[in-house]
């Protein structure tokens, strides 16, 4: 299957300000990180790497590219004539990727099962809160960030600890404690998903061979 060539950025002056802020708004004003168009579309289109990873890049891509919650075709209609846009099928997905239908439809399984993407849901709908697990949080408190690197609470915090040893001592003992579960927990995370890629390649292998054999 030939890939659909992927059209690069426009270089136009972008016009999607206030679809943008109002996605940004429906999402609660999430935190976020710019990330350029044409490196995501790199990225999608890289067979170097894995075609769960290169789905999970196109999803995002056609999801959030779009101010959308989930893959569509087009961003938001804005003038007559301009196309409307509509949930993006796994088919048409693979077409871009140059990916089989069956293969992608296990892409997607996958990604759904791992946290990446709303697993009741229709259409490709990537997470925007990807919590694998629930004890793998690390606290606010912890990341350092726009919000909290001079808060006031956390100033008072840091001093009501110093003037109460004891309580800050068993603050750390928990903290410690959730850190050593954290770990124990990823690792038993990343043995689990091993495993499972095993079944996912003898699957891929099934299928090969039952498509070499219709050929």
């Amino acid at each position: 299957m030939k890939p659909t060539e992927v059209k690069p950025t426009a270089r136009a002056p972008w016009d999607y300000r206030e679809e943008a802020k109002a996605f940004h708004r429906a999402t609660g004003h999430l935190p976020y990180t710019m990330y350029w168009n044409a490196t995501l579309e790199a990225q999608m289109m890289d067979e170097s790497l894995s075609n769960e990873i290169r789905v999970l890049f196109a999803i995002q891509r056609y999801s959030w590219g779009n101010f959308s919650d989930f893959a569509v075709t087009a961003k938001p209609q804005r003038k007559p004539g301009e196309p409307k846009p509509r949930p993006m099928t796994q088919e048409a997905l693979g077409e871009i990727l140059g990916i089989q239908k069956s293969h992608m439809s296990e892409y997607v399984k996958f990604l759904k099962a791992q946290g990446y993407l709303r697993s009741e849901h229709l259409y490709l709908f990537p997470e925007k809160r990807v919590n694998p697990m629930e004890s793998s949080n690390v606290s606010r408190r912890q990341v350092p960030g726009p919000s909290n690197l001079d808060s006031p609470y956390l100033r008072f915090e840091r001093e009501y600890f110093e003037r109460h040893p004891d309580l800050a001592k068993s603050v750390s003992d928990l903290e410690q404690q959730r850190k050593q579960l954290q770990d124990e927990a990823r690792k038993t995370t990343k043995d689990l998903r091993r495993l499972k890629l095993k079944a996912l390649a003898a699957w891929r292998d099934l299928q090969r061979k039952s498509e070499e054999g219709a050929a």
